[in-house]
């Protein structure tokens, strides 16, 4: 009952912060603020909700700085908030960790605020609010992880929303290093923190009314991160990737950025190799080796596509000639792959997940990427 309290809590809140708002609107119109017009909102939360949210902190951001709270005060805070919500999340307490969540999330908002207002802005205090927002956001992500353990496709979807998560701010902090400027793209922080809060929020109603479709709100919430936020990834890597062509070929970088390319399409295969491997072993229609080989087969035809058409722009060779070479780096992949997970299933005893995991890590680095580059797609060299 304390998370069906927790979550009927933070809704009437909700729609109490909803009238004011609206009444606000009414009354004096909009509450723009800089920095919200500068972010600007996304396409699954606009940047009215964001506005809202703002104006809401403003006085508390106010009274922060009256009161002498240092903006750094305010991030650890969240940290403390995120942490608690971790935990929460983790031993399945899904109410109180939306509610902690919620607070951890808005600090972030917050510490900017209060950093603003008393004139303290610099660019360690914007280092700290970055790591900090990543540390809460990978606790929350780990929550649910443990909280989820015991079904393995929960698991690796929540794994698979980690490393999209990961993966955009891996992209835009990159673009940012190499001085590009990376799309807006989808599944931004403040969108992934609203989808998860919302799936945590609701998750303790539907328990209370619907107990077997208790997971369903965080089924939702999990697979739309996992998907679009790696799908959003691959774009702000494909578009940084050809801002660096465009503007600084025939330098040192080239090597690098078809790697970045590579692992990027590595990824895209990896997603689509484990979703088929992983369907096939939970719903009992192969093995953990047969449903390797499988999962391989169809994430490895992906692989071959995007290698051909974008990591290496190897379209002016005959893709006959580049699938009979790619067959060969394929197949003995797939026996290095499933010679790895007889070794950590049938020999070491490990969950097969865990042993596919390491193994493709190890293949792909030592195998894959050199024999791709320098064997079945012969790309031009950029630099």
């Amino acid at each position: 009952m304390t998370d069906f309290a927790s979550s009927i809590s933070v809704l009437v809140l909700l729609g109490a912060l909803l009238a004011l708002y609206a009444a606000r609107v009414v009354r004096a119109g909009r509450a723009r603020d800089a920095r919200v017009e500068r972010e600007g909102g996304g396409p699954l939360v606009g940047q009215a909700p964001m506005e809202m949210a703002y104006w809401a902190l403003s006085p508390l951001g106010r009274l922060c700085n009256q009161l002498g709270i240092r903006a750094a005060w305010v991030t650890y805070g969240s940290l403390a908030f995120g942490a608690g919500a971790a935990l929460s999340i983790g031993s399945g307490h899904y109410g109180i960790g939306a509610l902690l969540a919620t607070f951890g999330f808005l600090g972030d908002a917050l510490d900017g605020m209060v950093a603003r207002l008393s004139g303290s802005a610099s660019a360690r205090g914007e280092l700290l609010d970055a790591t900090v927002d990543r540390i809460i956001e990978l606790l929350i992500f780990g929550g649910l992880a443990v909280s989820l353990r015991a079904s393995i496709p929960l698991l690796v979807l929540t794994l698979l929303a980690s490393a999209g998560a990961v993966m955009v701010s891996h992209a835009t902090a990159k673009a940012e290093a190499l001085g590009v400027t990376a799309p807006r793209g989808i599944m931004r922080r403040t969108e992934r923190a609203t989808i998860l809060t919302a799936a945590l929020l609701v998750t303790p109603l539907v328990e209370h009314g619907a107990p077997r479709y208790g997971t369903v709100p965080l089924i939702i919430a999990l697979a739309l991160i996992g998907v679009l936020a790696n799908v959003s990834a691959l774009q702000r890597l494909a578009s940084v990737s050809s801002a660096l062509d465009a503007g600084a070929r025939k330098t040192p970088r080239a090597g690098l950025l078809v790697f970045v390319r590579h692992q990027a399409a590595a990824l895209l295969g990896t997603v689509v190799d484990f979703a088929t491997m992983t369907t096939l072993v939970e719903l009992g229609l192969a093995g953990p080796v047969a449903a390797t080989g499988c999962g391989a087969a169809v994430g490895g035809t992906l692989n071959f596509l995007v290698g051909r058409h974008w990591v290496f722009d190897a379209t002016t060779e005959r893709p006959q000639a580049q699938a009979l070479r790619y067959v060969f780096v394929s197949v003995t992949s797939l026996i290095f792959n499933m010679a790895g997970e007889h070794l950590s299933t049938g020999v070491l005893h490990t969950n097969y997940v865990i042993g596919r995991i390491v193994t493709a890590l190890l293949v792909a680095t030592l195998w894959n990427y050199p024999m791709q580059r320098a064997f079945v797609f012969r790309p031009r060299e950029l630099s």
